[in-house]
């Protein structure tokens, strides 16, 4: 069985947001790692890779970045080790986990941003340039138009 402190140090190492320790490995076994989760911790984790690849942990972790929700499916499904999410689990998901009596914890990862895209055309159809906080309000409240689906007031 794979000393648990040395797992525990590893799943650190990659910081990923949910993390649960392997449970058990054959003796001189090499340590593999394998999780999945959201595609925007997957170049932090490409770093992870290489530094947990080498000497003394020689450890080899597998990645998959197919997005926050099929990470935790995986997770709470038990075909990885852990996951990484942007969101915490749902009610359905924090049950099943309960029934089968998994623990996990959220560990942070990586702060990011998110910027709001717009894009609004005026009643000719041309772009709307220019728009700063001040003026953007004032002409969505003195001229209202439905955008992308969701009506400005």
């Amino acid at each position: 069985m794979i000393n648990v402190r040395y797992v525990s140090r590893i799943l650190l190492g990659i910081g990923a947001l949910l993390v649960v320790l392997t449970p058990s490995m054959t003796a001189g076994a090499a340590a593999a790692v394998k999780g999945a989760g959201a595609d925007s911790a997957d170049p932090l984790i490409g770093v992870w890779q290489q530094a947990v690849a080498t000497p003394p942990l020689s450890t080899a972790v597998d990645y998959s970045a197919d997005g926050s929700g099929l990470g935790r499916e995986e997770f709470v499904n038990a075909t990885t080790d852990f996951a990484v999410t942007g969101t915490p689990f749902t009610a359905d998901e924090a049950t099943r986990l309960a029934a089968a009596n998994k623990t996990f914890v959220y560990t942070p990862l990586a702060g990011g941003s998110l910027a709001f895209l717009y894009h609004l055309n005026n009643a000719q159809g041309q772009p709307i340039k220019g728009l700063t906080q001040r003026t953007r309000r004032r002409w969505l409240v003195d001229q209202p138009v439905p955008c992308h689906g969701f009506a400005s007031s």
